[in-house]
């Protein structure tokens, strides 16, 4: 097996490729550059021969990640006014400057020879779609159907899907680096079923493109799979119905009496004790669809602030009882859907398969990954990780039942998929290693591939020990509270839809490195993680010290830091920007030299570990005495300096408890970025941090006698 590493150099522009036409785009700016507006690096992204051609739209602004802290912006791209497909770059804000950005673009010779005017009509277009589809029945021919969609404010689907024409790149010739002008098509079939994006190529007529939007799984009530539980219902018309109009826009479960036309009858009870459901049709299914898609919602408002799969109150619907033994649950791109199970598993609505379907339609709703190959095997892990996290969240389940999805279900084995050992359920643990598909099935295998992000995730969240060719790495485990952080933090606001393992594997890591600190041991847990399944990273930023000897060539934006020391003895080339960072020391050797024209910054900072709090714990808000964080690894109580409140809404004050003589006062953000400083020589000090955002920063406090940090929580 081929070994995959990645280098990154501290605040280094990447440019990552996939195959010969994507070009996965990533750059970070050291705390030292000021504000750039999107003209200011576009031009690092487009080449200038293309200007004219190419226009971007801001698609989000101002968006805040309770998780991240971070604020972000998403621009979309278009060729000659036509949309391109998947091009997208997000740049992350912190403090209203620009930290980072990420994003998938193409090679400038993509372009080449693009014709914008369509040879085939949308009419003769759509055809060929269906075509491929190969549908006896579509759903704007099932009348059957139209009450449903009326219901659901889907009637645009009773007419044929309208051609959008979009730029995009042909994912059936892999050979291929040239942009196409294609006729998009939304296809919902209803008999086989199945929900598609199908791209035709507006000039020959031939698929260049499947997205998959309907994406399956293989495979108080008394609940099938959960015992009692507590639900929300409402009553209406003489008796109590599976409605809960207390989350969100409301979450609601019908009975569709195994057909598979979609009709809002309600699951009815004459009181509101659900106990008599246990039948030979397993209406007891219903319960357990409803109360996960509950605890599902509740596990993403409380821990990630999110307001449903949307985040916009979108009502969650859940249809059970969908066909005869129908051995599957799905997400349409609309609705959750449940068959009762037929030879392989019982009715697929345990609470690990519920989460895993709703997770989906999050995805469709943020990163929007592609859904194939390896883009599509990380929406199948995120949909089992997620639903580890719903699981962990409720509670009550063992080991087993905690990191197997499925076990509830599953009748001839003993679950579908296994996290914390992949290899038991056919996947692979290793990228590209051994059980690793390489075929077109399963949209290129995203239920088996989705392996490695799974045992990626179980080793970050409990640790444990992988296997790199041949050689034991062990992973020093952070638990499952931060480790969804982190995922979720980039699902939410860093993935991009052809995200791939590597792409991925770097961007958890900046995920890391923003959330804990550049020096955190969870930032290292991350890359041991990666690189137990195949990955390997080198972290310049945990390197305790970093000798340069590289020549930086020219326009290259780099920048480097360690924990203790820098020693450079390379060449920055002209018009080069390049920044060192270092805890202690940085010194420059014989054969330093910065040429005329580059930008050149070099500055000392602590390198810090910071200790999170949980996203929704609470902080005693009584006066403590603060524990060292970085000098003092025993965390012993310090009798010189006391500050309080902690945490503080406004002000910190700061007393010292012996004779002052000048101390030095430096506060910094968790990435090493100093924000203020002042000599102290009153026994009182007050620092005003009414103006500073939520989060934690470091007080660094220096004197003749002692060298002190300390973390404050700004509430």
């Amino acid at each position: 097996m081929k070994q995959l590493a990645i280098t990154i150099n501290f605040l280094l522009l990447f440019f990552f490729v996939k195959g010969q036409d994507i070009k996965f785009i990533y750059q970070e700016f050291s705390p030292l550059s000021s504000t750039r507006s999107f003209d200011d690096w576009k031009h690092t992204i487009v080449s200038k021969s293309r200007e004219s051609e190419i226009t971007y739209y801001l698609v989000e602004k101002g968006r805040n990640n309770s998780i991240d802290e971070l604020r972000h912006e998403e621009y979309k791209f278009k060729y000659n006014n036509i949309p391109i497909e998947y091009a997208t770059i997000k740049v992350h804000f912190e403090n209203d400057n620009i930290r980072f950005i990420n994003g998938e673009w193409f090679e400038d010779e993509s372009f080449a020879g693009l014709d914008v005017i369509p040879s085939i009509t949308e009419e003769n277009a759509l055809k060929r779609a269906m075509e491929y589809i190969g549908a006896e029945q579509y759903m704007w021919q099932n009348k059957e159907e139209y009450k449903y969609l009326e219901l659901t404010e889907q009637e645009h689907l009773k007419n044929p899907p309208r051609g959008e024409l979009i730029i995009c790149k042909n994912y059936m010739d892999t050979a291929s680096k040239k942009l196409s002008l294609a006729y998009k098509f939304d296809i919902y079939a209803t008999t086989p079923l199945s929900r598609d994006y199908v791209y035709v190529d507006a000039h020959t007529g031939k698929i260049i493109h499947i997205n998959a939007r309907i994406k399956h799984i293989d495979g108080t009530a008394a609940t099938r799979y959960s015992g009692t539980r507590t639900i929300s219902t409402d009553y209406y018309n003489g008796s109590y119905r599976l409605r809960d109009n207390s989350r969100g826009g409301g979450i609601e479960t019908y009975n569709l009496k195994k057909g598979t036309s979609y009709s809002d009858i309600d699951f009815t009870n004459a009181t509101n004790s659900w106990t008599n459901f246990n039948n030979t049709n397993k209406d007891n299914a219903a319960l357990d669809a409803h109360w996960g898609a509950m605890m599902t919602y509740d596990y993403f408002s409380k821990i990630f602030g999110r307001d449903s799969y949307n985040n916009q109150r979108a009502k969650i619907k859940s249809y059970v009882h969908y066909g005869v033994n129908y051995d599957n649950a799905f997400w349409n791109g609309s609705v959750m859907t449940y068959g009762d199970g037929g030879s392989k598993f019982d009715a697929l609505t345990c609470l690990d398969v519920v989460a895993h379907e709703i997770t989906h339609a999050v995805t469709e709703h943020t990163a929007n990954l592609v859904y194939q190959n390896e883009s599509g095997a990380l929406s199948e892990g995120i949909s089992d990780i997620f639903a580890v996290g719903v699981e962990n969240y409720v509670g009550g389940k063992s080991f087993f039942q905690l990191w197997s999805i499925g076990e509830d279900i599953t009748l001839q084995t003993t679950a579908m998929r296994y996290l914390f050992s992949p290899i038991l359920g056919g996947q692979p643990s290793v990228y590209k290693g051994a059980l690793w598909h390489t075929g077109s099935s399963d949209n290129g295998g995203v239920h088996t591939n989705s392996g490695v992000f799974n045992y990626w995730f179980f080793l970050l969240a409990n640790g444990g020990t992988g296997v790199n060719q041949g050689i034991p790495v062990s992973v020093a485990g952070i638990g499952i509270e931060k480790a969804e952080q982190l995922v979720y933090m980039c699902l939410n606001s860093f993935f991009t839809p052809n995200t791939i393992y590597p792409t991925a594997a770097l961007l958890t890591t900046t995920a890391a490195l923003m959330r804990f600190g550049a020096c955190s041991p969870e930032v290292k847990s991350v890359v041991d993680a990666w690189h137990a399944v195949g990955i390997n990273l080198t972290v310049s930023p945990y390197q305790n010290n970093l000798v340069i000897t590289q020549t930086v060539p020219s326009n290259a934006t780099m920048a480097f830091g360690a924990i203790n020391t820098i020693q450079a003895s390379n060449v920055i080339q002209t018009k080069a920007n390049v920044t060192y960072r270092a805890g202690n020391k940085i010194t420059f050797s014989s054969g330093f030299k910065v040429e005329a024209g580059a930008t050149f910054h070099a500055y000392i900072a602590p390198c810090v570990t910071v200790t999170q709090k949980s996203f929704n714990s609470s902080v005693d808000n009584d006066m403590e005495v603060f524990q060292e964080i970085a000098d003092n690894p025993t965390n012993k109580f310090q009798k010189d300096v006391v500050l309080y409140p902690n945490p503080t809404k406004d002000i910190v004050h700061i007393s010292f408890t012996g004779k002052n003589n000048d101390v030095h006062l430096s506060v910094y953000d968790t990435m090493g970025k100093e924000l203020f400083k002042q000599i102290i020589t009153d026994n009182e000090y007050d620092v005003d941090l009414r103006s500073y955002r939520t989060g934690v920063y470091l007080f660094k406090i220096i004197s003749n006698e002692y060298n002190y940090t300390f973390e404050v929580v700004k509430q």
